[in-house]
């Protein structure tokens, strides 16, 4: 039958033939040892997201795995290679953030998280890491400058481009993409929300326009800057 880690003792007796017949006995004691088994994780994947501005030290899931030569998880040591900016508790298996990410520069990591138990020899057992990376938008765009001044003839022409907005954003994708508006809004000047350029729609007089740049970029949620 199945056999578990316990201690079995018999006597034995051996007896001859002969007349009287005469026997003597010894003591047999039968020790069955537990296999050590391999631990096992709750889940062969783990998949992970989580955003690029996260802080040091912040927690990002927990992996566990059972050591079924024990029947718990007490004596089991957690590990994870290879080296990135993530850590693992080696007693509760918490993952958490070794040091900054950056969307720009990776924007996954494939990682294997290792559970090793207490056994002789030590038995151990892999999982598997998935981490997205995911992009925040950072900041607004950036004018080249606070204030600019453009001046214009009276008699220029309508259609004319007098002046080009210029500003920069260097977060990634959607978040980078740059679209210019004018405030308050005028019947004699419009900006081309995606080139920036300035141009005349109306006929000139001699008179100072002020008029409030905005630079928004395609983020979630949208960030902007004025000049």
């Amino acid at each position: 039958g199945q056999l578990v880690s316990q201690r079995f003792v018999f006597n034995l007796m051996a007896t001859d033939l002969g007349t009287p017949p005469l026997s003597s006995m010894a003591t047999l004691t039968i020790v069955v040892t537990e296999t050590n088994k391999p631990p096992v994780f709750l889940n062969s994947t783990y998949y992970i997201q989580v955003y690029e501005n996260a802080t040091i030290g912040t927690i990002v899931a927990q992996v566990q795995a059972s050591d079924l030569g024990t029947g718990g998880n007490v004596n089991i040591t957690y590990s994870i290679v290879p080296s990135s900016p993530f850590g693992v508790n080696p007693r509760n298996g918490l993952v958490y953030l070794t040091s900054a990410l950056d969307y720009k520069i990776q924007k996954a990591y494939l990682l294997t998280v290792v559970a090793t138990d207490a056994g002789v020899p030590p038995l151990s057992a892999s999982a598997s890491l998935n981490v997205t990376v995911l992009n925040v938008n950072k900041g607004p765009p950036v004018f080249t400058q606070p204030n600019y001044t453009v001046t214009v003839p009276d008699n220029q022409t309508i259609g004319a481009i007098i002046f080009t907005a210029n500003a920069t954003d260097t977060d990634y994708g959607q978040n980078g993409v740059v679209r210019y508006s004018l405030s308050p809004q005028s019947t004699l000047f419009s900006i081309d929300p995606i080139s920036g350029q300035v141009s005349i729609t109306g006929q000139l007089v001699s008179q100072r326009f002020v008029f409030n740049l905005m630079a928004t970029d395609l983020g979630t949620p949208p960030l902007s800057s004025m000049a």
